[in-house]
């Protein structure tokens, strides 16, 4: 198929208008807490962290999340929201 140079234009501008708003978006996705949680739409949140000796150096990034989320989101429009650990995993 042959396109006009015109056609063609047109064509890669869309495309690259789609992708601009693709990599808008994901960076939107992976902005602060979004990035673990993702979008929190319900009214009842329950967290369940796994504390146990395995999750290791990843407790400090999840803390920093949770804090993020905490600030930033509209938590304290929730009906109900909790954070609970589980030392360990094969203990329930």
């Amino acid at each position: 198929m042959l396109l006009s140079k015109h056609a063609h234009r047109v064509f890669c501008e869309g495309v690259e208008g789609v992708v601009g708003a693709c990599r808008k978006r994901l960076a939107w996705l992976k902005n602060g807490s979004r990035e673990l949680f993702g979008t929190l739409l319900e009214k009842k949140i329950v967290i369940v962290v796994d504390t146990s000796v395995s999750m290791g150096t990843r407790l400090a990034m999840l803390k920093e999340k949770l804090l993020e989320l905490i600030k930033v989101s509209s938590v304290l429009t929730k009906k109900r929201f909790y954070i609970c650990s589980i030392p360990d995993p094969l203990a329930l």
